[in-house]
This record gives C-alpha cells, sequence and structure tokens, in this order.
C-alpha cells in the first residue's frame, strides 16, 4: 500500500531548502512476532529494534529546536516478522509514514517486506536439524539482513519524496 498524492509532494518547492526530517518513532508492534520460540523471540525484538536504530540515524523528534513549519517526521513500524516454517519462508515487513510534525497531514506511507531466498529456505527446510526444530531456520542475524533489506528499500522509497 503506497499513498502517494501529487499535490502532497515536497519536491516541487524551487528554491527552498530542504526540510527537516526527524524520527518521530521506531517500533515493533506487539505480537509482530508470528511463530514459536519464547526468549528466542524476544532475543530477536531485542537484536531487530537495534539494527533499525544504527540504520536509521535521524535526530529524534524531542530533539527538536527551533521548530519550523516544513519539519517533518518519519514513524518505521515492522508489523510482522517470522523465521519460517516448514511451510513458509521468514519474512519482514516493514511500514513508514512521513507527516509534518506541526498538523499531523501525513505526506507519504509505504510499506515493504523481505522474504528468505527460495533455495536457501528449501534446502534448510530439509536438512533434520531444521526439519526437527533443534534450530530456528533462520538465525538472529540472517533475521536482521532481511530486517535492514526491507528498510534500506523503504527509506530509499520515502527519501525520493522528500
Amino acid at each position: 500500500m503506497t499513498d502517494r498524492d501529487p499535490s502532497r509532494s515536497l519536491k516541487k518547492r524551487p528554491n527552498m531548502a530542504p526540510p527537516r526530517v526527524f524520527l518521530g518513532s521506531m517500533v515493533i508492534a506487539p505480537g509482530a512476532y508470528k511463530g514459536s520460540g519464547g526468549l528466542f523471540s524476544e532475543a530477536l525484538q531485542i537484536r531487530l529494534i537495534d539494527a533499525l536504530m544504527e540504520l536509521v540515524t535521524l535526530p529524534r523528534i524531542e530533539a527538536r529546536e527551533g521548530a519550523k513549519p516544513e519539519d517533518l517526521a518519519l514513524d518505521i513500524t515492522v508489523p510482522h516478522y517470522h523465521t519460517g516454517t516448514l511451510f513458509s519462508r521468514p519474512r519482514v515487513a516493514v511500514t513508514a509514514r512521513l507527516y509534518h510534525i506541526d498538523t499531523g497531514q501525513t505526506i507519504f506511507t509505504d510499506e515493504g517486506g523481505e522474504a528468505a531466498d527460495r533455495a536457501v529456505f528449501l534446502l534448510r527446510s530439509l536438512l533434520p536439524q531444521y526439519l526437527f526444530k533443534f534450530k530456528p531456520l533462520f538465525s538472529p542475524t540472517e533475521m536482521e539482513a532481511l530486517l535492514l533489506q526491507s528498510t534500506t528499500r523503504l527509506l530509499t522509497r520515502v527519501h525520493s519524496q522528500v
């Protein structure tokens, strides 16, 4: 789902400095982990939010000084992710919302996601340690990589709107 209203585009502002963009919120939605894992899911969630914080280095809204009416904020949410099962590949979904801080008016929303490579998934799902669930199909490091790929693509689309 993408909201691209041409009348809201920020690109058509000749001879003006680009607006300042701040980080509004960055969250992994409650219940975002789709799978079983208990402690694994909690540890994975912490690793994923840490990876996002390293990737997105925008100043926080709370650090905003000298408010300007054209200041923008970006919210990033991970609505769901899972490490895969015998029948579904590991996936990560990410959404972004760019909006005016003062009015709350949305300028751009988009969502994206990344799934594990089919060949890797099929090969792994046939190995005994994964087939009998001795290990999760994808490690936390591999899940971070999926998250960073999908977030980078999403941020590129957001950047094209500023």
